[in-house]
């Protein structure tokens, strides 16, 4: 009977797995649908080296040199684009980089048994004898983990307050990728300073990408950009080095009903919410 009922549970395993495996796997809605620029792109109507830049998160001037266009920088439809060479290049600098410091290891351990070999036994005297460990352990209790919450709390509060709001005003328009709204507006005052929210390069200053009027592109560290809108004068160059909170225009109105900054952060080549870099606005 005992070996009946097993016969019987292990039949119904089989075919449960058997169903489980029919079933489709999940898909994490969460993830961002928008994919990575592609390596080769086929422009298309109404691209231009400076719109394709800025989605992919590329200076305009390092496309066109990898693909040979010149100024003033027109492309065709149908025309193909290589974003792979970059990211070849990209890569290509990193592993040299790596190979340096690979090289300048090997010299530095060679030259560490250089000095061993030179140094005699009558130079260092006759070894000391220890009988007990010298470090010791700060004791595990309430005080030491207040103290490391503490550091862990202010290191966090220093990565959140990195980023400097650009200008001041409201909001008036949210980020809403699904409706076109890749960034944010700031509503101010014609003239009102405006500020790069973190040190940078200017990658791109001008007015060539269509309904964003004078425009400002600044390329901060871990790969993200910073997008400067409708400005009504531009006081940076391209190539220029800016500091946090440094006045890199004034707010105007160009292809804008109304005076306002608009904003964008592009992370990876990927729009991002503004408003996630900026903890203490709501």
């Amino acid at each position: 009977m005992t070996l009946l009922k097993w016969f019987v549970t292990l039949t119904v395993i089989i075919i449960i797995q058997g169903c489980a495996s029919k079933f489709p796997a999940k898909v994490d809605s969460s993830q961002n649908k928008i994919t990575r620029c592609p390596d080769v792109y086929i422009v298309e109507k109404g691209d231009t080296i400076f719109s394709l830049s800025l989605k992919c998160g590329f200076d305009y001037k390092q496309v066109a040199l990898a693909n040979n266009i010149k100024k003033p920088y027109k492309i065709s439809q149908g025309e193909e684009i290589r974003f792979d060479l970059l990211r070849e290049n990209s890569t290509s600098s990193k592993n040299n980089s790596d190979q340096e410091v690979q090289i300048n290891t090997l010299d530095d351990s060679s030259s560490n048994k250089v000095s061993e070999k030179i140094v005699t036994q009558s130079d260092i005297g006759e070894p000391i004898e220890i009988n007990e460990p010298i470090a010791s352990r700060e004791p595990y209790n309430k005080n030491s983990i207040k103290k490391t919450k503490e550091v862990v709390a202010k290191n966090t509060q220093a990565l959140s307050n990195q980023y400097i709001w650009p200008t001041e005003g409201d909001v008036t328009q949210a980020f809403n990728p699904e409706a076109g709204k890749k960034g944010i507006s700031i509503q101010g005052m014609l003239g009102q300073e405006v500020k790069s929210i973190a040190k940078g390069r200017v990658i791109y200053a001008g007015e060539d990408l269509k309904g964003y009027g004078k425009l400002i592109i600044i390329k901060h560290d871990d790969n993200v950009l910073s997008v400067y809108g409708h400005n009504r004068e531009l006081l940076v160059i391209e190539g220029q080095k800016i500091s946090a909170g440094e006045i890199i225009s004034t707010m105007g109105q160009t292809d804008a009903n109304e005076v306002m900054l608009h904003f964008e952060v592009r992370k990876n080549g990927l729009s991002v919410d503004p408003m996630s870099y900026f903890k203490n606005k709501s």
